[in-house]
């Protein structure tokens, strides 16, 4: 039963973090800062998984395209952490 509820936790946790990085990524279609260059900050649950630092690159190359900044966090598991990244990037204005 124990397993179950950890497969079913860390499920969430990789949905949210998608869900996350979606979000990100959609706004920064939008988001300026006034030097005009775009600036992006992401959040993954964990840059252990392959499946994340593939999904960074993937935005990286987007917004490197349109001349843009990515900051990439990697909180380790930890939703604290992760919390205060995402607090972070509002406070800078990073979408």
């Amino acid at each position: 039963m124990k397993q179950m509820n950890k497969k079913k936790w860390l499920f969430f946790l990789n949905g949210g973090a998608l869900v996350l990085a979606l979000v990100v990524y959609l706004g920064s279609n939008w988001v300026l800062q006034n030097d005009g260059r775009l600036r992006v900050g992401a959040t993954y649950m964990t840059m252990n998984n392959s499946f994340y630092q593939v999904l960074n690159e993937e935005i990286k190359k987007d917004v490197t395209k349109r001349n843009g900044i990515l900051e990439t966090r990697d909180p380790a598991l930890s939703v604290a952490k992760q919390c205060e990244q995402v607090e972070a990037f509002i406070q800078k204005k990073w979408m």
